[in-house]
């Protein structure tokens, strides 16, 4: 009997040290690949996502809608609509908590490319602010420690397509 309890004692010792040792790269892989969900969405489902966020309703002539998350670490969205409406398109959201100062030729440096994989960013392939050659960009910190990343492609001065990224710090 004595003899079992000891052969348990280190089987239970040997499981402990595995785990141990496999903690730090099977943590980073459960963080990245199991408890944060990577949701994209597109047209009416993206609206819906977006318009639920923000807590806002967007102006009926915004169109071509773009939705993706990493759980609630990221958020990227994309649409289209005229520049007039911009400018309150968010106005009133309680997820909004700062003030886009919007610069000109100013594009702001995304975290996309740091945060999602591969994999993930050919699922988001409709994110490209990079190939933008005529643009408006600004960007702040809100209340809550978001960061929120606003660009714009102006190339067409009637239907602007407008990005936003917003990361936790």
């Amino acid at each position: 009997m004595l003899r079992w309890a000891g052969w348990a004692l280190i089987a239970m010792l040997f499981v402990f040290l595995c785990g141990l040792l496999a903690a730090a790269p099977m943590s980073t892989f459960l963080q990245n690949n199991v408890l944060q969900f990577f949701t994209v969405r597109e047209g009416t489902d993206a609206q819906r996502s977006i318009q639920q966020l923000f807590g806002v309703n967007l102006p009926a002539n915004a169109t071509n809608f773009h939705y993706a998350n990493l759980g609630d670490q990221g958020y990227w969205i994309q649409f289209s609509m005229n520049p007039q409406s911009l400018n309150g398109a968010f106005r009133g959201s309680p997820f909004l908590t700062c003030v886009f100062p919007l610069v000109d030729n100013y594009r702001p440096t995304f975290d996309f490319y740091r945060m999602l994989n591969g994999t993930r960013q050919n699922q988001a392939s409709w994110w490209q602010p990079r190939s933008a050659n005529s643009y408006t960009g600004g960007e702040c910190t809100g209340s809550d420690y978001k960061i929120f990343r606003m660009f714009a492609d102006t190339g067409n001065p009637g239907q602007w397509t407008f990005s936003m990224e917003v990361v936790r710090t």
